[in-house]
């Protein structure tokens, strides 16, 4: 039940930032909802997505079965990321950074570039979890969030802020860079939230499964 609870998590997380992304699209789009009301809730949304994010890995790396010590490294490495990342939201919604003098553009570049490795660690540790329980469909799925997300977040969030060329062709065409940054944001936030509920209704199963062999071996006892 634990690692279904950490897929439901999961699932919520990118819910919510798909809500929000949506919201910010909406409110660039259509003016609603407004542009101070976003700007308020922001931080706040952006402090629950990483909560829930944070619970959800811990959970999902909680029971692993792998004696193996790369698969340790790669689960510690996914609590110490997501740790960081609740730890700096936390402190930005607080505004210590701000009295710290931290740019707001080099929190953001942080923030995507850790979100960048814990979608990978998170993706790959999913599928791995996926094979010992033989969840075949939701394997190759997980993949393809995966690079969706990675394509989203390094190219359309990174990109532009470490890579000044490109901020200059953005700046001098007439596309619709942040609209194309929070469309895609929310299409592969729905896909991993569908994604990460089939591993949980999967892991769901499993129990079910293992509760109805226990009573049947009680039974023939």
């Amino acid at each position: 039940m634990t690692l279904c609870a950490g897929a439901a998590l999961a699932s919520l997380a990118f819910v919510i930032e798909a809500a929000l992304n949506f919201a910010w699209l909406s409110a660039r789009m259509q003016g609603v909802p407004r542009q101070p009301t976003m700007r308020f809730v922001y931080p706040f949304a952006l402090l629950a997505i990483a909560a829930f994010r944070w619970i959800a890995v811990w959970l999902v790396t909680t029971e692993d079965p792998s004696p193996q010590s790369p698969r340790r490294i790669l689960a510690w490495s996914l609590r110490l990321l997501v740790t960081t990342t609740v730890l700096i939201v936390f402190l930005y919604v607080l505004r210590f950074l701000d009295e710290w003098r931290f740019r707001t553009s080099n929190v953001m570049l942080a923030l995507y570039t850790i979100d960048l490795l814990t979608t990978i660690l998170f993706w790959l540790h999913l599928r791995w979890i996926g094979a010992k329980f033989d969840l075949r469909g939701s394997r190759w799925r997980a993949i393809v969030a995966m690079v969706g997300m990675v394509f989203t977040i390094a190219v359309l969030q990174i990109g532009p802020r470490v890579w000044p060329p490109l901020r200059e062709i953005i700046a001098m065409s007439s596309f619709q860079w942040q609209n194309a940054r929070w469309s895609m944001t929310v299409l592969w936030a729905v896909v991993g939230a569908l994604v990460s509920l089939r591993f949980a209704l999967g892991f769901a199963n499993e129990v079910r499964l293992d509760v109805k062999a226990n009573a049947s071996a009680n039974t023939r006892r």
